[in-house]
């Protein structure tokens, strides 16, 4: 199963952005995709501290039908 670190590093790879800032920068609509990545991310916190891993997002899943709705989302920002 893939992550939501795993779709942040599609993201950037799609676009050949270096880092998040590169990708927020572009738009106010790639801003609120990234915070809602962020969102997603953040569902273990209820179990566990960022500060108890070193990348929430990383232990969070994505289910295929996640990954295949964000990865549309990317593609309509154009």
């Amino acid at each position: 199963m893939r992550t939501v670190r795993d779709f942040k590093r599609f993201v950037l790879a799609e676009l050949d952005a270096v880092d998040n800032s590169q990708f927020t920068h572009r738009s106010r609509a790639h801003l609120e995709f990234w915070n809602k990545l962020n969102r997603i991310g953040a569902r273990n916190i209820k179990t566990q501290r960022p500060e108890q891993v070193p990348d929430i997002d990383a232990t969070v899943e994505l289910t295929d039908d996640e990954w295949a709705q964000l990865e549309t989302e990317l593609n309509s920002l154009g």
